[in-house]
């Protein structure tokens, strides 16, 4: 397993936490009312106190990615909802959590955790003022204090690498295939973070999220195959390393430069 150590003071601690801080919430501070259209309940989360401004093209782009029912989301109104034919979640734009036809509190709290850590992942760190996603691998240059390892755990580092290295060789054939290799990454570790199954996956499956948004950032920004394939060069280059401490600080010195 790979984990982001951060600073106490960074906003992206508040990940590892999360559940304490849901079961820590005072019940008067989550309002739990019938809901008049609806059969069940609907459930008001306040936002975490200590995270900083949501950036609504991320949370759009992380639940659109879920596949989950109904998705509307919109940048411009900062709001954004899942339907998942049986709940109905909605992001707020202070980064508090609508959460509608619901049975019982304890529900509410499974869709909740799923929902902050998507709200966590896209909002602003209050130490640096970077999005949490760039400072788990060190983009903001101020939050991380260091990657940590646990070598019992299996391939997490060459999930990584993996990833990279696919990522490497879509590049050199132009820019086609990229945007929809790095939704389908996206699709796919998003799913696993909406719905863990131990916190040690959360760790990881936000480490590699982390990757793949700033990848995308990146990308966005090239415009011509011949930086495509200077890229690609750099990548298939970081990626003999098995050091992946040296290769995230090698994505860290590539997204910088661009």
């Amino acid at each position: 397993m790979i984990y982001a150590k951060l600073k106490s003071e960074c906003s992206g601690r508040y990940l590892s936490e999360l559940e304490s801080i849901i079961s820590s919430i005072e019940k008067k501070a989550v309002s739990i009312q019938p809901c008049i259209s609806d059969e069940g309940y609907m459930a008001r989360y306040p936002p975490i106190e200590g995270i900083g401004e949501l950036d609504f093209n991320i949370i759009c782009r992380l639940i659109r990615t879920l596949y989950i029912g109904r998705t509307i989301c919109s940048p411009t109104l900062r709001v954004g909802r899942i339907d998942d034919g049986n709940v109905a979640l909605t992001f707020t734009h202070d980064g508090g959590l609508t959460i509608q036809r619901i049975r019982k509190l304890e529900d509410a709290t499974i869709y909740a955790s799923g929902g902050y850590r998507i709200i966590l992942l896209a909002s602003r760190c209050s130490l640096c003022g970077f999005r949490i996603f760039e400072c788990i691998i060190g983009l903001c240059n101020v939050c991380l204090e260091g990657l940590e390892f646990d070598e019992k755990q299996d391939g997490s580092s060459e999930n990584i690498r993996e990833f990279l290295l696919n990522l490497a060789r879509i590049s050199e054939g132009g820019a086609g295939e990229i945007e929809e290799y790095l939704e389908d990454q996206l699709r796919k570790l998003s799913r696993k973070i909406w719905l863990p199954h131990s916190v040690d996956e959360i760790d990881m499956d936000v480490l590699h999220i982390s990757i793949i948004l700033s990848m995308m950032n990146l990308y966005s920004r090239i415009h011509n195959a011949r930086e495509l394939r200077k890229v690609a060069d750099y990548l298939n280059r970081i990626c003999y390393s098995d050091d992946i401490g040296k290769i995230i600080e090698d994505i860290v010195k590539l997204y910088s430069e661009k």
